[in-house]
């Protein structure tokens, strides 16, 4: 619901030119139809995306342009939190490896391929959104979400520092 929302107050404060990147095409086009029919103007496009796979965020970055010619801000939301993630034993290989494919590469394609995008248009900024268990952990086990939020922490402040002369602000929510 976090993407859902964040788009809904993109479109609200005036925002337009939104590309939407989800794997649920279903909810994702119906959102993109909502917003485009209340304002009777298309103001966002949805973009079928698997941010794991490195095509398909390059795929969906060139649909962005195709539609709206420039990218100032990058929301990187995507993310899984798997039932079966547990404690570091418990926790299999696949589990480990899906979580921190979509919850960690997925940053890590959008903002290789976005941040030249946002800097040819100018500057902008990125928002990633990463965990309150990436600062203090969780009460549950559930080892590969926290890494991985936890890793999106670390990469929003090193890719901050990078570009934080160049007209580019990275930053990082908890929620």
């Amino acid at each position: 619901g976090i993407g859902k929302e964040t788009t809904e107050l993109f479109v609200e404060s005036g925002i337009s030119g939104l590309t939407i990147a989800d794997v649920n095409e279903k909810l994702g086009k119906e959102l993109a139809d909502r917003l485009n029919s209340k304002f009777n103007k298309r103001v966002v496009t949805f973009v079928k995306t698997d941010v794991s796979n490195e095509e398909s965020v390059k795929r969906m970055f060139v649909e962005h342009f195709q539609h709206h010619g420039k990218l100032n801000v990058l929301f990187n939301n995507a993310g899984v939190m798997l039932g079966d993630d547990s404690s570091p034993p418990e926790t299999t290989t696949d589990v480990w490896r899906k979580t921190m494919a979509i919850n960690l590469d997925g940053v890590f394609f959008c903002s290789k391929y976005g941040i030249p995008e946002i800097l040819k248009s100018g500057g902008g900024s990125i928002i990633n959104v990463a965990s309150i268990v990436a600062h203090v952990g969780s009460a549950n086990a559930q080892i590969a979400y926290t890494a991985s939020k936890g890793a999106v922490l670390a990469m929003t402040k090193e890719t901050g520092i990078i570009y934080a002369k160049k007209g580019l602000r990275v930053n990082s929510v908890s929620p």
